[in-house]
């Protein structure tokens, strides 16, 4: 599914300024307000913790290659969060974001490059594992970058690309309600397991695995997401949350809403 009509450049750059990775408005429950992050640096924790889970997966499935470190490209790599925890778990790893500021506060902390540009532009190859986490939604041409993906990764290469299932039980049953449908200042696409296996094997790729894949939130800020989504449903946990002072307890969860698909570059 394509959004239509499709925002201007003009309003893309507005969505992508200085307030996305810290929207304050995120939690207002309006339609317009629904971008970016409400504070992405605070999530840091969070994301990691199911970064690590991942990177052992992809170790232990066997499509890193031989014994040499496997080369890791994060397209997306926004503050560097997943290439930080790739290289402790032995990656070596880089990065692509056009976004300059993060850019510079990503490489003010890690050591590792990071390009500042559009990856139709990076000049990289021949990498074993290609990643875009919550990616694939954003971007104008998702057909031209699978096809960068092809040419960056080797043969036998894995690409995963994580972004939400339209047509999960979940999905469908919250309909306009969900977050990510919601999202339509910067959403683009919006993809089923279907539509992205037939992108991905039209363009030289076998899908080896699709699978759910959820995140760690506190129990607070979670309470606020679901209301958002439907007051009624979310009156009754942020009361709890509120009755037992739990709003800083995290507990990891998989709604069913956001698939990882991992693919082979077959040719």
């Amino acid at each position: 599914m394509w959004l239509t009509p499709v925002p201007t450049p003009e309003e893309l750059r507005a969505v992508y300024g200085e307030g996305y990775f810290a929207n304050d408005h995120f939690m207002s429950g309006q339609d317009s307000d629904i971008y970016g992050y409400y504070d992405y640096l605070a999530e840091r924790f969070d994301r990691q913790s199911g970064y690590v889970d991942f990177l052992r997966e992809v170790r232990s499935g066997g499509f890193t290659g031989g014994e040499k470190p496997a080369r890791l490209l994060d397209i997306g790599c926004g503050f560097g969060f997943l290439l930080d925890v790739a290289q402790d778990e032995g990656f070596q790893v880089e990065g692509v974001e056009f976004n300059e500021r993060v850019v510079a506060t990503a490489k003010a902390k890690y050591s590792f490059p990071i390009y500042c540009g559009d990856v139709a532009d990076f000049p990289g190859k021949g990498y074993d594992v290609i990643t875009m986490f919550d990616v694939i939604e954003h971007v104008l041409d998702p057909f031209a970058v699978i096809e960068k993906c092809c040419s960056m990764v080797r043969v036998g290469g894995l690409v995963v690309i994580v972004t939400m299932d339209s047509d999960s039980p979940v999905s469908l049953l919250f309909g306009k309600r969900l977050e990510d449908f919601r999202r339509v200042r910067e959403h683009l696409t919006f993809w089923t397991r279907r539509s992205i296996g037939r992108l991905l094997e039209e363009r030289g790729f076998g899908v080896k695995r699709i699978r759910y894949y959820g995140h760690t939130f506190k129990l607070g800020f979670l309470a606020k997401r679901v209301s958002m989504c439907s007051a009624a449903l979310g009156w009754l946990p942020a009361k709890a949350v509120a009755a037992f002072g739990i709003a800083d307890v995290r507990i990891r969860l998989n709604p069913l809403t956001k698939m990882m698909v991992l693919a082979v570059r077959e040719r």
